[in-house]
């Protein structure tokens, strides 16, 4: 059995996603992202409810989409804050508006990749069901859509956390620098997800640290943080490099 003790399998990059719309049109994305943050300061999770309101009175064809996403960001909170058993609920709300919806996008099934590898830490116990499904939904996405970057960064992260012992750390290089190499995609739509790209960025330098490939890593690390310079977790690895 994979023993996972990221109970917050991607909490360090959750607040990543949360970082890179400065200077871009609202969207749903940046609403969500923008609101998770507010419910750090507020130290309540009611922004994020008020705006799930909001969104489900938008009758556009993607709004599931956008609930989920609410959601997984809603968990993280909840998850963060140590209300883990509301964490999980609200996390397999979302799960269940995208496996419900007849009709799945490639960026629906990146998604539902993402929460069901979120969802692991609260259901160690079947692990072996959930694996398959996250690497199952994350491949579906692929199939549909070859250039999808978040379906390369689920499958990247979902190697880099899984030990060694139970078959990861195989493909989590190749995977994260597919995704990186994707590039910032350009929003042909003013709802198209964007997330992902720098969260890529960010794993795959954890990654090379932890191989002790320091000269590469600290390349990842100066080019993802001179293409997002307001992110955090990029800014402060690209530090300790420039420290030394």
């Amino acid at each position: 059995m994979r023993t996972y003790t990221h109970s917050i399998l991607f909490v360090p990059l959750f607040f990543c996603l949360l970082l890179a719309h400065a200077q871009k049109e609202s969207s749903f994305q940046d609403e969500i992202e923008s609101t998770f943050q507010a419910c750090f300061r507020q130290k309540n999770a009611r922004p994020l409810l008020d705006l799930d309101k909001t969104i489900s009175a938008k009758a556009t064809s993607d709004h599931n989409y956008w609930r989920a996403y609410l959601h997984y960001h809603l968990a993280v909170y909840l998850n963060e804050t140590n209300k883990k058993t509301l964490a999980e609920a609200k996390n397999d709300l979302g799960i269940g508006l995208l496996v419900h919806q007849k009709i799945k996008s490639s960026e629906d099934y990146a998604l539902l990749a993402l929460m069901e590898s979120f969802s692991i830490p609260f259901k160690k116990e079947q692990v072996l069901w959930i694996a398959p499904r996250v690497q199952k939904n994350a491949r579906k996405a692929l199939e549909m859509d070859s250039l999808n970057l978040r379906a390369y960064f689920v499958l990247g992260s979902n190697d880099f956390y899984t030990p060694k012992l139970f078959g990861g750390m195989k493909k989590a290089e190749q995977y994260l620098k597919k995704a990186v190499a994707l590039g910032k995609q350009s929003k042909e739509r003013q709802q198209k997800p964007t997330w992902g790209h720098n969260s890529s960025y960010e794993l795959l330098v954890k990654l090379l640290l932890k191989q002790k490939e320091y000269e590469k890593a600290k390349k990842w690390a100066a080019e993802g943080a001179q293409l997002y310079s307001d992110h955090f977790p990029l800014k402060k690895l690209n530090k300790r490099f420039t420290q030394d």
